[in-house]
């Protein structure tokens, strides 16, 4: 037994030093408030609740509860710290988050920053017909350009009342990834020659569509738990570390 809790004590010290959290620059615990952990980007919730049960790890869970239309999210307002672009170079980040689905929708919004029919900067979703997707966007089509979009595609699936963590990266230099648990990109598609994000002052919109907030068939329904934001591209052994900490009912921080 004293073997067994030295290398546990190993394991964790080491997991502390892989895991970057000097990186993770907003985090939600979502126990029983929208606060970030991190920082003062602070979100709020319309019709969000907390439970108890099912939660991943601290003491609750955000629960997203509509469907058709939805009425159900939450809201990061917009801040620069998202913006990760500045028409000219972009630069790395991550988007981590636990997911307990208790429905499936012709199409689950998890995390978008796009406010508007045009303006797509990020979203991550998933549908039955591409299974899980990550994509970041040079839209101009409000002022008459075009939609420049970089996808990555995962085809894991989409297990009902189980936990799912999903973890979306971007090296800043057209390397897209998007992890389901610890199962890794299917395929990137390119799409109009991507090759830099444009950014827009919005909001981040969680548990839905932002653009079309009581429209049917673009929400998640389900739990969602520890949502980090990170200022680097994660790779597979830092979050097949951050996946174990989540099954052994660790927070990040």
């Amino acid at each position: 037994m004293a073997v067994f809790g030295n290398l546990m004590m190993v394991f964790s010290a080491a997991s502390a030093e892989i895991i970057p959290l000097d990186k993770l620059f907003s985090y939600y615990r979502f126990d029983n408030n929208f606060l970030d952990q991190r920082t003062a980007n602070n979100a709020s919730g319309t019709n969000v609740a907390f439970q108890t049960s099912p939660k991943r790890a601290g003491t609750h869970s955000a629960k997203f509860d509509s469907l058709n239309p939805s009425t159900s999210y939450v809201t990061i307002p917009y801040s620069a710290d998202f913006d990760f672009g500045n028409g000219t170079t972009d630069r790395a980040f991550s988007i981590s988050f636990w997911i307990y689905p208790t429905a499936e929708n012709s199409l689950n919004f998890f995390i978008n920053k796009r406010e508007q029919a045009y303006n797509a900067e990020f979203q991550i979703s998933y549908d039955s017909t591409d299974g899980y997707r990550f994509l970041i966007a040079n839209d101009e089509r409000s002022t008459g350009g075009a939609l420049r979009i970089l996808t990555a595609f995962n085809t894991a699936a989409y297990t009902i009342n189980t936990w799912q963590m999903v973890t979306a990266t971007y090296d800043g230099n057209l390397g897209v990834n998007i992890y389901v648990n610890e199962a890794a990109t299917t395929s990137v598609v390119n799409t109009n020659s991507f090759t830099i994000i444009k950014t827009y002052p919005q909001d981040i919109t969680i548990g839905l569509a932002g653009w079309t907030k009581l429209s049917s068939g673009l929400s998640y329904k389900g739990n969602m738990d520890c949502l980090g934001f990170w200022n680097a591209e994660l790779t597979p052994e830092q979050i097949g570390l951050m996946y174990q900490k989540g099954l052994n009912n660790l927070e990040l921080i």
